[in-house]
């Protein structure tokens, strides 16, 4: 058990005694814990909060005191969830939650709630007591690990499907060259061959982007600054779009070296870009490209609008934005699967998102996604860098 669960277990027990030394450490506890806590009478109006409550949900003491605790209630829970909080707690009994809840400013928290009644000498409940965790951090990590579970298996079924399939390619391919050379040049034979072999080649090109998908396709990784390799990727991709697409390359002049496949690098940006542009082809927009160092801790994955799942240590950070048209909720889970796509036939095999999952992970690197129906798309790698 905690200190800060030793001391709610035990709060009103230790106030009804007169020992001010036992009141003076209760205190000291409660207002220096580094979990939340809070203090309602029976109607939920706010009478105490410590200071840990103030950098949890941004709101000043001052600003709460008296108020009802309804105003940390986030719109995404129902009625009935409150409803059934509120008859819990009446009859006497605690009530324990992982809830989804939001701060002061609107950013949404992920807070392992503990509410519990302070009864008097009579057992009467007088008061609750509240006290909350930011588990934010706790949450996006076990989410990213389902997800990386998930791709890692359909790696592993990737990966051996995609190897027998490419024995069986180069069969083909092979028996299929020795019988062109035994048939005239201008016959049908000679013409459906070829049809064969370029079926063949396309088949193998997705067996290879399965293989990279699965981690089975590494290259040679060696010391790169990946500067010179986005600037290229970029260059060729800038005369690829239409004109009404703005695209905006900004390169940090302060660069870290990255152990990495510069090829794969290249692959990674043309495939994002592609990806950005094709979501803009009919609307225009602007695609920007980012490239800069980041020193990630404990504070800046904290802050607002980072990825507080990311390890700490040094990295590049890649981001490929668009304004686009967006990805919906339920595609998003979705993109990184090999062959899953929404476009239509003909139009792309759905390895492109796969690929550069593939690559990225190969790399010990780390992709994230954020997207809203309407207004674009960002999608920002992390790659190790080398420091001396």
């Amino acid at each position: 058990m905690s200190l800060l669960s030793s001391v709610l277990s035990g709060f009103h027990g230790l106030l009804r005694k007169q020992d001010k030394s036992e009141r003076h450490w209760l205190t000291l506890a409660v207002q220096q814990s580094a979990d939340m806590i809070v203090i309602t009478d029976t109607q939920g109006r706010i009478l105490y909060v410590n200071a840990a409550f103030e950098s949890l949900f941004g709101y000043l003491r001052d600003e709460v005191m008296g108020q009802s605790a309804s105003i940390l209630h986030n719109d995404g829970q129902s009625a009935d969830f409150y409803g059934e909080m509120v008859r819990i707690l009446r009859s006497g009994e605690a009530w324990k939650k992982q809830i989804v809840t939001r701060r002061k400013d609107g950013l949404i928290m992920h807070v392992d709630v503990s509410i519990s009644p302070i009864r008097d000498r009579e057992g009467a409940v007088i008061h609750f007591v509240g006290a909350a965790r930011d588990i934010t951090h706790e949450e996006a990590l076990r989410l990213q690990g389902v997800k990386l579970r998930k791709l890692e298996s359909m790696g592993l079924l990737a990966g051996g499907i995609a190897h027998d399939f490419n024995n069986i390619m180069t069969a083909i391919l092979s028996y299929a060259e020795l019988t062109l050379d035994d048939v005239p040049a201008n016959s049908d034979a000679h013409h459906n061959l070829n049809e064969i072999l370029v079926a063949a080649v396309r088949a193998k090109d997705l067996v290879k982007g399965l293989m990279t998908f699965s981690g089975r396709n590494d290259g040679e990784r060696i010391p790169v600054r990946i500067g010179s390799v986005v600037r290229e990727a970029m260059r060729l991709l800038d005369v690829l779009v239409p004109d009404g697409i703005q695209v905006i390359v900004s390169l940090s002049e302060k660069e870290w070296p990255v152990l990495a496949d510069a090829t794969k690098i290249y692959q990674v940006v043309m495939n994002l870009g592609t990806n950005a542009a094709q979501s803009m082809w009919e609307t225009g927009g602007t695609l920007e490209v980012v490239l800069d160092p980041v020193q990630v801790d404990a504070d800046w994955r904290r802050r607002p609008g980072t990825f507080p799942s990311l390890r700490p240590g040094s990295y590049m950070r890649l981001l490929v934005k668009d304004t686009g048209e967006g990805i919906a909720p339920e595609v998003i889970e979705r993109i990184f699967e090999p062959f899953f796509t929404t476009r239509n036939p003909g139009q792309g095999s759905g390895l492109g998102l796969s690929v550069v999952h593939g690559i990225v992970v190969s790399h010990e690197g780390f992709i994230f996604v954020e997207s809203k129906v309407g207004l674009g798309s960002s999608f920002t790698l992390f790659f190790p860098a080398l420091l001396s």
